[in-house]
């Protein structure tokens, strides 16, 4: 199973190396070389088209739990194409789980500033429920989720308002979903 990881990272590594060596700046890169069937649709699959060269093979990165080399490609990326939605958009789930909590929150950021469609991302608004943990992160989670993911936050901190495992979790996503409520004037049951 590892030479079978090791192999499939090498040759995505590669096919990376090569969309970027040979081809036309805004040309969207071939897909990795191991990769046969269809395009796969998960929670990592970019919310609106993104031609940058090198995502597809960053996000089989990402996919394959490979963060150091997913960031190492993705901030390359990052610097050749900054507006670069999807890019950013992975950076943040990257740093949300290695639990750089503020990092994260940039680059989610930085992808719905340059896609609104992001704030609607189930895959962010699950990062940022399981963020409210951090004693010193919470508020800025809450802030983010009740303001720029207020669409798409209240399924999710429903669910951990009454299954998270920590109690911390369960009484801040509860707190929080009982401010979007008073809000937009519902009494819950979203």
């Amino acid at each position: 199973m590892v030479g079978i990881s090791a192999g499939a990272t090498l040759v995505i590594i590669l096919a990376w190396v090569l969309s970027r060596g040979h081809g036309k700046p805004n040309a969207p890169a071939p897909p990795p070389a191991a990769a046969t069937t269809p395009a796969v649709i998960d929670e990592l699959s970019p919310i609106a088209p993104d031609a940058t060269p090198g995502l597809a093979g960053a996000a089989q990165l990402v996919r394959l739990g490979l963060r150091e080399q997913a960031i190492t490609i993705l901030q390359e990326i990052r610097r050749d194409y900054p507006r670069s939605a999807y890019a950013n958009y992975l950076l943040a789930v990257v740093y949300f789980e290695k639990l750089w909590w503020s990092v994260g929150l940039q680059h989610a950021q930085a992808a719905i500033q340059a896609e609104p469609a992001y704030r609607r991302s189930p895959k962010l608004a699950k990062l940022l429920v399981y963020s409210l943990m951090s004693d010193s992160f919470w508020e800025k989670a809450a802030a983010f989720l009740t303001h720029d993911m207020a669409e798409v936050a209240p399924p999710h901190l429903e669910e951990a308002a009454q299954h998270a495992e920590s109690p911390r979790v369960r009484a801040r996503a509860a707190q929080i979903l009982a401010g979007l409520a008073r809000a937009s004037g519902k009494s819950g049951g979203w």
